[in-house]
């Protein structure tokens, strides 16, 4: 009877894998989102162009850090909504369609995870480049720059 409910493990394989990967990332940037938030100078009548490209950087590292939040929560999410139709299966015994419910669930739930790999190596490659562009001001904000620097992504 449980065996026809239990949760596919190569899907619950994928699930652990992409929460662990996903902590990983949102602890490296967030390690990075607070060494430039505590190196962030004053703002002053001097050259500020550096400091916002720090601001910038920082909002674009919160976002990264909020994505990563949302892909680890993704198995809690799963296995809490999938328990609510396991429940009904058992306690319905001859419902099919809470049967076919618990299919459907499994294979949306393949595609999240798709979604949230992709989303994940995007946010990991975006990070990269924004840093990488950017790191000449991250290290020396108040270097005096052409009135035109702007963030680069």
């Amino acid at each position: 009877k449980w065996a026809q409910v239990a949760p596919p493990p190569l899907l619950l394989d994928q699930l652990g894998a992409l929460k662990k990967e996903a902590r990983l990332t949102w602890k490296t940037f967030d390690r990075i989102h607070d060494w430039l938030a505590l190196n962030i100078p004053c703002m002053s009548m001097e050259d500020n162009v550096g400091v916002g490209v720090m601001g910038a950087v920082i909002t674009e590292l919160a976002e990264i850090i909020t994505l990563s939040k949302t892909i680890y929560g993704l198995e809690n999410k799963y296995l809490s909504e999938r328990g609510e139709i396991e429940t009904k299966v058992v306690k319905y015994e001859g419902a099919e369609s809470f049967k076919n419910g618990l299919a459907v669930y499994d294979a949306n739930t393949w595609d999240d995870i798709e979604r949230g790999w992709r989303s994940l190596m995007r946010g990991v490659l975006l990070a990269h480049s924004v840093l990488a562009k950017n790191m000449k001001v991250l290290k020396e904000p108040r270097k005096k720059r052409d009135a035109s620097y702007m963030l680069a992504m």
